[in-house]
């Protein structure tokens, strides 16, 4: 009868892992297909959006800061007593949108960081309740500096590439950038899922995940890779506290453990199924059920 229930406690994590593996690449398969359908369309619109919400002034050289976002009020008060005269001449204005266009990669000061634009960036920047947010923690970024979790970081083109883009300019982030990001993701827990620090890492297969948080965090591709192998070790499991393992010293225990996961997943709790993926491994790997 023990047997019995072993062997159907492998075919359903089984099937699990299937559903959720197919569900993920549907997920996938959709939003690379919206993406790439609205993108002719997309791309223009922001660019017409962004460049609406901004004085022409402030697009005319590259020296000046476009991010009216983060003007204080007397600069902004001055710079609008300015603008008033760039509206006499049409030819004027061409020639500052062209010198946006020739420049929007380079210049990050013109982002726009409304919660339309941020809804797509992973592990980065996010709008809620009007407040711009960093995983758990809310983020000031500012003309100089970047303030988060009470830390003040640089503000450099390459730093705002990897916390307001989905798709990041490696060219423009240098070691220091990346020190200052995972510094950020650390404080803040926003590459882990729910920005919770007891959650494991969210994984996809875009860019900045393969790029950037994958080398960053130097993520192995199993939970198994990180496990040592041998004789008479302990048994492992995953665990929602700081630590990423809690060791079992009696198979027993653990396959009550997987028992009321089971129970706990049938009854609608669709986040233990990690760790009952986990403990089947842990339990094929020992021998005690069979593969």
């Amino acid at each position: 009868m023990e047997k019995t229930l072993k062997r159907q406690i492998v075919d359903a994590a089984e099937a699990v892992k299937k559903k959720i593996r197919k569900m993920k690449d549907i997920e996938i398969d959709n939003n690379q297909t919206l993406e790439s359908m609205f993108k002719p369309v997309t791309e223009p619109l922001n660019l017409i959006a962004n460049a609406s919400m901004q004085p022409p002034r402030l697009y005319g050289t590259g020296n000046e800061e476009a991010d009216v976002s983060f003007i204080d009020s007397a600069s902004q008060k001055g710079n609008l007593s300015k603008v008033d005269g760039d509206y006499e001449s049409d030819k004027d204005s061409d020639c500052s949108f062209q010198s946006l266009d020739e420049n929007k990669q380079g210049d990050t000061s013109s982002w726009s960081i409304t919660s339309e634009a941020l809804a797509g960036v992973p592990y980065g920047v996010r709008v809620v309740d009007g407040n711009l947010m960093l995983g758990s923690a809310r983020i000031t970024i500012g003309d100089e500096y970047i303030i988060v979790s009470g830390q003040k970081y640089q503000n450099t083109p390459g730093l705002k590439q990897l916390l307001l883009k989905k798709d990041v300019d490696l060219s423009l982030v240098t070691d220091r950038d990346m020190q200052h990001y995972k510094s950020m993701l650390l404080d803040t827990n926003a590459h882990r899922r729910d920005y919770d620090s007891g959650k494991p890492i969210k994984s996809n297969k875009g860019q900045k995940y393969l790029q950037v948080i994958k080398p960053l965090f130097k993520l192995r591709s199993t939970i198994q890779d990180n496990i040592p192998k041998g004789k008479g070790l302990s048994l492992t499991k995953m665990w929602k506290k700081n630590t990423d393992f809690v060791y079992w010293d009696d198979p027993n225990e653990l396959v009550d453990r997987l028992k009321l996961l089971i129970a706990s997943r049938d009854a609608g709790n669709t986040g233990v199924n990690n760790e009952i993926i986990s403990i089947i491994e842990e339990l094929r790997e020992n021998k005690i059920i069979n593969k």
